[in-house]
Formats: structure tokens, C-alpha cells, sequence
């Protein structure tokens, strides 16, 4: 709150309205809230145009919790002094404080325009255009701020944290990923001659831009939807050396236009916006989208395949999140008729055994024009005994015809791995394999699954909606559309039976997994 201090008077009214002014500023410095109050509201009346007065009695009874009133004296503040910077900002702290952040912002844009070195102003500004979800002008507002004034820290950690929230924590181990890198440059390579145009959709921090251009390429165009990504990715192209042949659009690859984005179509496309549940999509549409309109025919793409890997496995700390049995003595089996029928983990942070072989549960070719299944069948070869407590799911990608790379567990791509779980089913392997004679009894909570069964050496998953994608609009809250859930969207696949050789019976339900574009998963 900034104190305004009044002109010098004009007229023989005034003399006495500053005498209750000065008194209101003694209440005031004393704590005296309700006595500052009463002696700027009589400056007030005595002085219609005492803006300062008006401005001082509007902070007074916004402390007083009294916000309408407030509001009542600092508009007829901004109306005796329409150019006082100040009063507009106190005007804009009130106006925050109800509620009214539309109006907010018109109160600190004013107090700007009259003085546009107002530091204060942009800070609050940018809070406000966050609240609104306009992230794109809360940080160029905190951007200013912090050029004003950089040694004010409580500034420098607004920015810090306004970008943070742009950028997924997931773009740093990625980009520290070293087998990731070198499978990448090594395909870039085997496709870019002298006179390639190369595109590069979701360039991050332009690394695979980079790449591209150091291999030789005459030009790359990369695109990258987050402007503050973006603009970040220009600084670094700049500072290699890069500038003239990488061109960085801060567009989604769907809005590029060739002859106006692009010089013309390009003969390679790389990326690396698939997740680590394959694909979303959103990536679908992208990359399908290139292929029509911005690529030369028959131009190759890096990856070029993509697939769903999965296996069964073994793992105490999935079974610890998944059931429980007895506890101190006492029997809590019964407790597991409540627990979610699916649930998910990080791969990274378990330890856990393979009973099976990993196969390919879904594979997606380049460019997509074959959409992926709605039912299919896959055999999981058991190759230990055990039990099994989920799915381990990863990805696969095909980069070219000499290149593939695997972020099978343990990750090498810095992208999170899933377990999905499979309700604790008891497998064995056809051979005995090396089996684990504790391994049934140490988690056989459930009565139903607890017995270990042949499976004449593979498990049979019949998995039904493999990828559908929905909008998960119709299914939040209005708390959630109005919030930062707007857009998300979910892929799940069910598992509905287990054909463990001469028996099948329903083991789980289906698993969820809401993404959204830029943002890290959530699971519900």
C-alpha cells in the first residue's frame, strides 16, 4: 500500500481537512484504525476533492474488512485524481482483495501508464494475469519487474516460479539422458545431407535442432508451443553458434504454414513428444499433420515406430500399495474389497523381478494412418514363478531401421515408467522356472487369487479399448473446468480376463491415466 500525501490547499476548506488528515495519519500510526477511519472520512467530506484522503480512507477500511466501502473511497480517489499512479495501485490491491480481478488489472494498467518504472505494479499485475491463467503476460510482467529492480528477491522467486510452471519438471532428466542422445544424433545423422530442411516439432531446448544442424543440415525449423520454451531455446541456439540456420516458431506444429512458417516442406521430421504412455492425442494429430502438410513425400521420420511395451512382474512395494494382510497380529485382509481395482507407479523408485518376457502390447507406425486396435490379445510368456503384483509398461521406439531405443527399467530415457497392477495373480512358469517357494504365501491376501495356478507357461491378457482417447471434460467439477484442468484427456486400457490355461476369470477393471499437454501425469 503506498500512502498518498495531499497538494498543497487550494481553498479555506482544505486547511481544515488537512487537520483531520494529519490527525488520521497519527491514528493511523498508532493502530488506531477505527480513529484514522473516522478522521479521513471527515477530510473526505470536508474536501471532495482530497483524493489522497479519499485514497488513505480506502486503505483504512480495506484493513477494517469493510471492502465495500472501501471501494466506494477509492473511486472517488481515481475520479478527483485520475492521474495518480498510486491511487490506482491501492485502487488495484482492493479490487484484488474482492474478488474482481478483471477490474484489478484495468487499475494496475492505469497506474502503469502514468508511470511505467512502477515496479510494484507489475508484480501485482503478473499475480493477477496468473490467477486469470495467462501465464504468457504474468511472466513478461514479472520479467519487467525483475529488470527494475533485480535485487528483490521476492520478485526474482515470482518469475522463477511462474516459469517453472510453463516447463515439466521431465524436459531435465530427458535432456541429461545420454543413451537417449547419442540413439538420436546417430539416426539424425544417417538421414541429413547438405541440402535437407529439416523439422523439428516440440523442440524443448533445441537440442535435436542442434543436432540436426551440426550434422550438416542447411536448415532446421523447430517449433515449440510454450512461448517462454520457446524463447529459451532461441538464447541457446544463439549462443552455439546456430542462429543463422535454426529457425525456433513459438507455434503449435498444427498452426505452421509452408511458404509462410516454413520455406518450404521439409525433407526429415524429428521429434520427441511421445509420453511415457506412448501417446496421447494430441501427438496422433501433430504428427499426422506433418506428414500431409509439411513434409515432402515419403519424407522419414525420427521415430518412426512406437510401441507399448509390457511383462509381468514380481514386487514387494507394489504389493505393499496394493493389498494389505496381517498387520500386528491381526488379520486386515478384508480391507482389500475397497481398494482401487488398478493403480500405478513409478518403475524408477521400485524394485522388483520379471516373471515374463516383455512383448509388444501396442505398435504405432509412422505416419499413424493405421489407428491402433480396439481389441486385442496378448500372450505374456511367463519365464518365472511367482506372483504377479502389475505391469510393467515402458516404451519402444524405432528411430530409423538402425536405431532403437528402449527405456525398458531401469529408465534411459528420464521418462517415468508405469506399473499397472495386476490384482496379485499367481503364475507359474511351464518349465517350474526358478521358482520362489515363499513367493505365493508372502502376499496371499486375497482368498480368491492366493493359490498359485498353471498357466502352461504364459498369461493370456485380453485387453479390450486398448487407447481411447476422451475429453475428461464432462467428467470434472466445475471447481476443475474453471481451473487448470481445462483439456485433459485419458487413455486407459482394460484388462478384463486372465486365460490361465483352462480357466479365465475377471482380475481387474481399467486403468486411468489423464495427461495433459505440457503438464505431469496424474493418476486417478
Amino acid at each position: 500500500m503506498t500512502r498518498i500525501q495531499p497538494e498543497p490547499a487550494r481553498a479555506s476548506r482544505r486547511a481544515e481537512a488537512e487537520r483531520a488528515f494529519q490527525l488520521a495519519n497519527v491514528a493511523f500510526d498508532q493502530g488506531d484504525l477505527k480513529g484514522a477511519a473516522r478522521a479521513y472520512g471527515e477530510a473526505s467530506r470536508l474536501d471532495k476533492g482530497f483524493a489522497a484522503a479519499h485514497s488513505n480512507l480506502g486503505d483504512v477500511l480495506r484493513l477494517l474488512g469493510r471492502i465495500e466501502d472501501s471501494l466506494k473511497a477509492y473511486r472517488l480517489a481515481v475520479r478527483a485524481d485520475p492521474d495518480n499512479g498510486p491511487i490506482h495501485y491501492n485502487f488495484g490491491i482492493a479490487l484484488e482483495g474482492a474478488g474482481r480481478l478483471a477490474e484489478a488489472v484495468t487499475a494496475y494498467e492505469q497506474s502503469l501508464a502514468q508511470d511505467p518504472t512502477f515496479v510494484a505494479a507489475y508484480n501485482n499485475l503478473a499475480l493477477v494475469a496468473k490467477k486469470l491463467g495467462n501465464p504468457g503476460r504474468a511472466i513478461a510482467c514479472l520479467e519487467r519487474a525483475v529488470a527494475l529492480a533485480p535485487g528483490n528477491l521476492s520478485f526474482r522467486r515470482n518469475l522463477q516460479q511462474a516459469l517453472s510452471e510453463r516447463v515439466p519438471a521431465w524436459h531435465f532428466p530427458m535432456m541429461n539422458a545420454a543413451p537417449r542422445n547419442a540413439a538420436y544424433e546417430a539416426a539424425i545423422r544417417r538421414h541429413v545431407t547438405p541440402a535437407s530442411h529439416v523439422l523439428d516439432i516440440g523442440t524443448g531446448s533445441a537440442l535435436l535442432a542442434m543436432m540436426a544442424a551440426r550434422a550438416g543440415a542447411a536448415h532446421v525449423t523447430a517449433c515449440e508451443a510454450v512461448e517462454e520454451i520457446a524463447a529459451t531455446a532461441r538464447r541457446i541456439v544463439a549462443a552455439n553458434g546456430y542462429g543463422d540456420r535454426i529457425t525456433i516458431l513459438a507455434k503449435h506444429s498444427t498452426d505452421l504454414v509452408v511458404g509462410r512458417d516454413l520455406p518450404r516442406r521439409a525433407d526429415l521430421l524429428v521429434s520427441e513428444i511421445l509420453s511415457s504412455d506412448l501417446v496421447g492425442e494430441q501427438v496422433i494429430r501433430s504428427l499426422r499433420h506433418a506428414h500431409e502438410h509439411l513434409l515432402m513425400p515419403g519424407a522419414p521420420a525420427i521415430p518412426a515406430v512406437a510401441e507399448a511395451v509390457a511383462c509381468l512382474v514380481d514386487s514387494d512395494a507394489m504389493a505393499a500399495n496394493f493389498t494389505v494382510g496381517t498387520v500386528s497380529g491381526f488379520d486386515l485382509s478384508a480391507f482389500n474389497r475397497l481398494r482401487m481395482p488398478v493403480h500405478s507407479m513409478d518403475l524408477r523408485t521400485l524394485v522388483f523381478e520379471r516373471l515374463s518376457t516383455p512383448v509388444p502390447v501396442v505398435r504405432l507406425v509412422y505416419p499413424f494412418e493405421t489407428p491402433p486396435p480396439t481389441n486385442f490379445t496378448t500372450d505374456f510368456p511367463v519365464t518365472r514363478s511367482g506372483r504377479s503384483d502389475g505391469i510393467a509398461q515402458w516404451i519402444r521406439l524405432v528411430l530409423d531401421d538402425a536405431t532403437t531405443l528402449d527405456n525398458d527399467p531401469p529408465p534411459l530415457c528420464g521418462r517415468a515408467d508405469h506399473g499397472l497392477d495386476a490384482c496379485g495373480l499367481s503364475v507359474r512358469a511351464a518349465d517350474g522356472g526358478s521358482s520362489r517357494p515363499d513367493a505365493a504365501r508372502r502376499r496371499s491376501h486375497d482368498p480368491e487369487l492366493a493359490d498359485p495356478r498353471p498357466a502352461g507357461g504364459a498369461v493370456r491378457l485380453i485387453s479390450v479399448t486398448p487407447l481411447l482417447f476422451r475429453l475428461f471434460w464432462l467428467c470434472l467439477s466445475d471447481r476443475q473446468r474453471n481451473g487448470n484442468h481445462d483439456g485433459w484427456r485419458w487413455l486407459y486400457w482394460s484388462i478384463h480376463q486372465v486365460d490361465l490355461g483352462r480357466e479365465s476369470r475377471h482380475i481387474c477393471g481399467q486403468y486411468l491415466n489423464t495427461r495433459c499437454e505440457s503438464r505431469e501425469l496424474v493418476f486417478y
